[in-house]
């Protein structure tokens, strides 16, 4: 299939669920990532608690990303938080976002992404989306979302998206 037949196709994002389990293991081999406890958690419960898909004809799953709260997230987000927030319940920590190699660069991280934040915030609260990663080359991609640098100078890039 060619790239135009690619961009061409609607794609659905949607909470990943036990019947995910072993398309995850195939993307997890791809992208070196391992979600074990993903994985662990679908095939115990067939839900999921803030872990998205986006998938290809409502089937074939092309990518993931984790959006839950931001415990553990670092002391960088953490002291973040503590200067601008007034409770925890209004943050978020985007996490572990993957496509396809064969799906980049055609508009699927940012659907999913997007999607996958306005499945999970109120509308009716001011929220911010932490992001967190080790790939500064993704710098330009997060801000095409509307993500913020929040701390240039960490091992980390650490941007953050206010709705």
């Amino acid at each position: 299939m060619s790239n135009l037949e690619n961009k061409q196709q609607t794609a659905v994002v949607r909470l990943l669920s036990g019947k995910d389990a072993e398309q995850i293991k195939r993307l997890d081999d791809l992208s070196g990532d391992y979600m074990e406890q993903w994985v662990a958690e679908l095939e115990a419960n067939e839900s999921s608690d803030g872990n998205y898909g986006i998938f290809l004809k409502g089937d074939t799953l092309i990518g993931y990303c984790g959006l839950n709260t931001t415990e553990d997230s670092g002391d960088e987000i953490e002291d973040h938080i503590d200067a601008h927030h007034s409770k925890r319940d209004d943050t978020r920590l985007l996490y572990t976002v993957y496509i396809d190699d064969s799906y980049q660069g055609q508009g699927y991280g940012k659907q999913l992404i997007s999607e996958a934040i306005e499945d999970i915030t109120d509308p009716t609260t001011k929220q911010t989306i932490y992001v967190k990663s080790s790939c500064y080359g993704l710098k330009t991609f997060y801000e095409s979302i509307g993500f913020k640098s929040i701390n240039d100078e960490a091992n980390y890039l650490i941007m953050a998206l206010i709705r």
